[in-house]
């Protein structure tokens, strides 16, 4: 049901620029919807309605709204006034089903260039239609990242496709609103946000380990396999536990219930720019974190590596378990804003054998 308002919103929003949702059609939504599309930047409220549609018989007609001071000193208060009917008296509205929220790509597109970890601004390039996010680095190499609207036409295509900046893009990552082919931009991978994008606790969720894939793909590179463990829903990081089997080739996983095996390249955890699967940093520097539970800057394995890699574990690991929330909390040494090392919220060892 969520994925279908997800759906909804994107299509509108990509089949009009100007996209706007009552207070009516969004009380039909499930709980949370509305808060993770506003905090995901995909919708911002904006200014009341002028009309909706009046309860006040039963014709139901779309009646306009005038704000009227009733003299009991409060400020003008909105009513339907009717038309049709000289008999019906205005009618006050609750001011509630007046709200109205607008798709905001503005915002959507930077979030989605935070989620990715792009350098540089973002500029809106072509008027409503396409914004630059930035640059990135994948294993696959550097792209630049856009967002692109009404890419489902042909006049959407043709204003895209007339964007300088976005001509003289010789690698980049397009993501649609909509479902599109896969080769509309020539030497660009193109991606639609209906395949990408969740809703989730607290916000939208960016599939990043399939955008990874995808890129991957495009540049001939080897493509990460990954399979999602299936959490139930609820589940904390506190109830989850990798358990690294002795040889260190694989772990068993657990999220509450029985320990599954669960093999390196299946967890996402192989290097994707090798032609054939081999163990990647971050499975190593889980190996490393399961040695030491804590991984403070005094380590002999820590290095100016470990924190970017420490954000490619979490999105890894977050996929993985189809959890928004992050896996490790910073440890600090002093009290003192700065982050001194890293700690799994989870349960993580290394299964060992003793001889009787």
């Amino acid at each position: 049901m969520s994925q279908d308002v997800l759906r909804e919103v994107l299509d509108r929003a990509d089949r009009r620029a100007d996209a706007l949702f009552g207070a009516d059609e969004v009380a039909l939504w499930p709980e949370d919807a509305l808060a993770a599309l506003t905090a995901g930047g995909l919708l911002r409220e904006t200014a009341p309605a002028r009309s909706a549609l009046c309860d006040g018989c039963q014709e139901a007609c779309l009646a306009s709204v005038e704000y009227i001071d009733i003299g009991d000193g409060s400020a003008a208060r909105p009513f339907f006034v009717c038309s049709r009917r000289e008999d019906m008296e205005p009618m006050e509205v609750q001011p509630g089903r007046l709200r109205r929220w607008a798709a905001d790509l503005t915002a959507l597109a930077e979030n989605l260039a935070r989620d990715i970890r792009t350098i540089g601004r973002v500029d809106e390039i072509s008027p409503g239609r396409l914004w630059a996010l930035g640059r990135t680095t994948f294993h696959a190499g550097q792209v630049d990242v856009f967002l692109a609207r009404d890419a489902a036409t042909e006049d959407g295509v043709r204003a895209i496709n007339a964007a300088p900046r976005f001509q003289q893009c010789s690698r980049g990552l397009v993501l649609t609103l909509c479902d599109t082919r896969s080769d509309l931009f020539p030497e660009k991978t193109t991606l639609s946000l209906l395949r990408l994008l969740s809703m989730r606790e607290g916000g939208l969720w960016l599939d990043l380990v399939t955008v990874e894939s995808e890129v991957a793909r495009a540049a001939g590179r080897m493509i990460r396999q990954i399979k999602k463990f299936p959490t139930p829903p609820g589940t904390t990081w506190e109830q989850v536990s990798i358990a690294i089997t002795a040889d260190g080739d694989g772990a068993l996983l657990s999220a509450g219930g029985a320990p599954e095996p669960w093999e390196i390249h299946e967890m996402g955890l192989t290097d994707s720019r090798r032609r054939q699967p081999t163990p990647s940093e971050l499975w190593k520097l889980l190996l490393v974190l399961a040695k030491e539970e804590i991984l403070t800057k005094d380590s002999p394995h820590y290095s100016r590596a470990v924190p970017k890699r420490i954000e490619r574990l979490r999105e890894v690991l977050q996929e993985l378990f189809g959890m928004r929330d992050d896996p490790f909390e910073p440890y600090h040494l002093a009290r003192a804003d700065r982050c001194d090392g890293y700690r799994p919220r989870f349960a993580l060892y290394r299964i060992t054998y003793r001889d009787d």
